[in-house]
């Protein structure tokens, strides 16, 4: 679980862990934003749910 509105540890992680399933909690009343998660994601937009 890697919060929105921590996107530069989101994306150092999703490098680490390319293969993981991440939940990502945060995003939109709590001040994450599209461009935050969507770093989340791996390269084909999947592994990872709001």
């Amino acid at each position: 679980m890697v919060g929105a509105t921590y996107p530069k540890q989101l994306e150092e992680l999703r490098k680490i862990m390319k293969n993981s399933y991440f939940l990502i909690p945060g995003y939109g009343a709590q001040g994450g934003k599209a461009e935050d998660i969507a770093l989340g994601f791996d390269e084909k937009g999947l592994r990872a749910e709001l």
